[in-house]
Parts: C-alpha cells; sequence; structure tokens
C-alpha cells in the first residue's frame, strides 16, 4: 500500500537537498518543547534565550526566500491569512498601537501560521515529514510519560504535572491529538494490543486538573467518527468503546485526586452548569454553598466573561465591530500580566477585539481551506498519510474549541498543529502536481 507514487522518483535527490532544512525543523521542534521549560521553570537559561524559537523560524524563512515559490502565496490558505495579518496591522498603526506592540499581538496569533507558509514553499519530501511527525509523536506520548513520573515519583500536582510543557492545558490539548490520531491508526491498519497503551495517555490530564480535556476528546473523536465508520463501522465502534471507557474511569477519578472538583457532579446537579454559566455573584454564591464546584464556575466564567467583555467593547461602532482594535490592542507579555495588566483567558476573545468579525472569520475560512486541502490525502494509497488525513478533522475541531480555553497560538499547541498541517498540505499538493520541487 506504499508503492511508488508521482513525487517518489524526485525523492532520493530532495531528501538530500532537504536534509539541512530538516535538521532545523528538528532543531526548531526541541526548542519549543523545552526552552520555556529551561528558563521559566529551571532557570538554567537567560531569558532572552526564548528568542532561540524565533531565531530558528527567521532561518526557515531565509532558506525559503531564496527559492520563493510565488503560488504558496497565491493560495486560498495564505490570501486569508495574509489579509487577517495586514489588516489587523493596518487598524493597530491607525489607532495609535506602536509598531512594536503591533509585532507583539502578530507574534501571538500568527507567528506559526507563518511557519506554515515557510514550511510549504520549502517543499520538503514525503520521506522527511514522515521523519519529522513520527519524532513529534514520540515526543508528545514522551511528555505523557514524563507527567506521569512528576505524580508518582516526584509527588507534583495540578499544573506542575506536564512533563516540560508549564501548562497543564496545553499537555491535555496534544493528548487529545496524540488519541485521535492513534485511534485513526488503530481503524485502519492492523489491530494491535499496543494501542491499549492509549488507556495511560488519560493519567495525565486526569491528575494535572486539565479539565478542558474533558470537552477536547469527545469534540475530537465525534470530528473522525463519521468517515472512519464508513470506512470500519466494526473498528470504528471498538475505538470509540475503548475511548468512552477510559474516560467514563478518568471522570469518576478525576474529583479523587487531590480533593479537586467532583466533574460527576456536572452529569447529576444541573444546577452546576447554570451557576457557572451565570454572573459572577451566581457563581460566588454557588461556590460558598458547595465549595467543589468554585474551580467549574471559574474556569467557565473567565473564558465566557472576556467573550462577553470584547463584544461589548468591539460593539461600539460599526467600524469597529468589523475590524477591531487592531493587533496588539490586547495582547499582554508575561511581564505585564504578573504586573496585572487586564487580559482575556480566552484566546478567541482577544481575536475578537484585535481583528474583529471580519479578522476573526479570515482566521477561522483559513481551518476550513485546510480541511479542503487535505480532503484528497483521506483515499490516498499509503496508509500513513490516509490515517492523517482522516484524523485532521479532529485535530482541527480540538484546536479550535481550544481557543475558547486557552492560550495557545503562539505556543507548543500551535507549533503542533500547523507543523502537522504543513505536512498534510504539502503531501496533498505534491500528489495533485507530481513535479520536481520548485517547478511545479
Amino acid at each position: 500500500m506504499t508503492g511508488a507514487r508521482g513525487p517518489e522518483p524526485q525523492e532520493a535527490g530532495g531528501h538530500r537537498a532537504g536534509r539541512p532544512v530538516s535538521a532545523v525543523i528538528v532543531a526548531l521542534m526541541l526548542a519549543v518543547f523545552s526552552v520555556d521549560w529551561m528558563t521559566e521553570d529551571l532557570g538554567w537559561l537567560p531569558h532572552p534565550a526564548t528568542w532561540v524559537i524565533e531565531a530558528l523560524i527567521a532561518l526557515l524563512a531565509i532558506r525559503a526566500g531564496v527559492t520563493l515559490d510565488r503560488r504558496v502565496l497565491s493560495t486560498a490558505v495564505a490570501l486569508l491569512a495574509l489579509t487577517a495579518l495586514a489588516l489587523g496591522g493596518a487598524v493597530a498603526l491607525a489607532s495609535g498601537e506602536g509598531p512594536w506592540r503591533m509585532l507583539l499581538g502578530a507574534r501571538a496569533t500568527f507567528k506559526y501560521v507563518l511557519l506554515f507558509l515557510v514550511l510549504l514553499t520549502l517543499r520538503l519530501p514525503a520521506r522527511a515529514w514522515r521523519g519529522l511527525l513520527r519524532l513529534l509523536l514520540a515526543i508528545v506520548l514522551s511528555q505523557a510519560l514524563a507527567a506521569i513520573f512528576q505524580w508518582l515519583v516526584l509527588g507534583k500536582r495540578d499544573a506542575k504535572v506536564s512533563g516540560s510543557l508549564q501548562s497543564e492545558a496545553f499537555l491535555a490539548v496534544l493528548v487529545v491529538g496524540a488519541l485521535v490520531v492513534l485511534a485513526v491508526f488503530f481503524v485502519t491498519g492492523r489491530p494491535r494490543w499496543r494501542y491499549l497503551w492509549a488507556g495511560l495517555l488519560f493519567v495525565p490530564p486526569t491528575v494535572g486538573e486539565a479539565k478542558g480535556f474533558f470537552l477536547l476528546l469527545p469534540a475530537g473523536v465525534l470530528a473522525i467518527v463519521p468517515r472512519l465508520a464508513a470506512l470500519r463501522p466494526g473498528r470504528t465502534a471498538a475505538a470509540v468503546v475503548f475511548l468512552a471507557a477510559c474516560l467514563a474511569v478518568a471522570v469518576v477519578a478525576f474529583g479523587r485526586v487531590g480533593g479537586q472538583s467532583d466533574l460527576t457532579r456536572v452529569l447529576r446537579d444541573p444546577t452546576v452548569i447554570r451557576a457557572a454559566l451565570g454572573p459572577p455573584r451566581t457563581a460566588s454564591a454557588h461556590a460558598e454553598r458547595n465549595p467543589v464546584d468554585v474551580t467549574l464556575a471559574a474556569a467557565a466564567w473567565s473564558r465566557l466573561s472576556g467573550l462577553l467583555d470584547a463584544w461589548s467593547r468591539v460593539s461600539v461602532s460599526p467600524a469597529r465591530l468589523a475590524l477591531g482594535f487592531g493587533l496588539g490592542s490586547r495582547t499582554r507579555t508575561h511581564e505585564e500580566i504578573l504586573a496585572g495588566a487586564p487580559y482575556y483567558r480566552s484566546p478567541v476573545a482577544t481575536k475578537l477585539y484585535e481583528l474583529g468579525c471580519v479578522g476573526l472569520a479570515l482566521y477561522w475560512l483559513v481551518f476550513h481551506r485546510l480541511l479542503r486541502s487535505v480532503r484528497p490525502l483521506r483515499d490516498s494509497g499509503e496508509r500513513f498519510w490516509q490515517a492523517l488525513a482522516l484524523a485532521f478533522p479532529g485535530i482541527v475541531a480540538t484546536y479550535l474549541i481550544t481557543d475558547f480555553y486557552t492560550d495557545h497560538s503562539h505556543d507548543i499547541p500551535a507549533f503542533t498543529f500547523w507543523l502537522v498541517a504543513a505536512a498534510l498540505v504539502s503531501r496533498a499538493e505534491a500528489d495533485r502536481a507530481p513535479t520536481p520541487p520548485g517547478s511545479g
């Protein structure tokens, strides 16, 4: 099932040419997963070391600029993303935001979108992409194992149970993506007992108090089930039953680890949800009567209130509603947040405030075009690419819902998503135009 396809004859030379680029991407991958941890958590590196990520992206961009393929910039994905970026930047400058503040906002929302376009321009061969994606999956799985080690051996709790990611929410997002990919490989390939080890991936979100995991996983699975059920209904049902059973155990165990919120109360008592989504006074009164629910109420209201506040502010005029206040107008640095500067816990609220409805719509349309670009790979004769293409709707759903959950657009989940997207779109484009790199 992995016989020679259109681009394969050029892959030998392309692989040799792509080795230096692949090495830089590997270095970037390792930096994304470790530099912030070594800087902020361990204190091994000075804070300016965090800019090594931008330096490596710039190096790739320079390499891409040497062999610039203008067709990449003319694709729908590129046009939508660059239009949103240009509009946000122009509005920021027109609104009096300084260039540095504008660049800060662009970095927060579009850094890895631009990396995606750079990676498309580099046109890596399929063999290089397979190696990079396998390394990425290995790193994600190692983060889950590291989190389990932190909990069992080091005795860490809550957000500290997150490997090197410094965020239990980030680990939850990556775990959901890994579970979606593993489920698709199980359905499309040969059933193996080793897939049962996926049950261990439920441990870090459970012991790390990653409440978003219990929303993200069902959404990610629901996004892939229709297509998988049409291909192999029996094996799809087995995968869903296994994931649902593990999720049920995790929900019950969540409230029994370190005195965390009892998630089963959400299922048994609808007033918990009503209180969590009500105004702060209602949520606080409910928390006083039911202290175990205070984190659920606070987490839900902090996201919803930010979105409502952003909507009220952009609604002051039709121009603001359409275009927002510009990139950087609500983005805050880590130091500013520590100093008490107001910011939105929900990233989609920040995007609405800065980009307006037009910019936010353009941003969301990027993901629609990505799904359309990758769709042909679902019928690929190569199981590796077919499985990833079938998993991609679940990955996209997880990523977009995370936009309401935690700030990830310029961090590890964003890097992971856009690297996978670049690999899939590159492979789909190679299948559509089987010509030598740079000429077709």
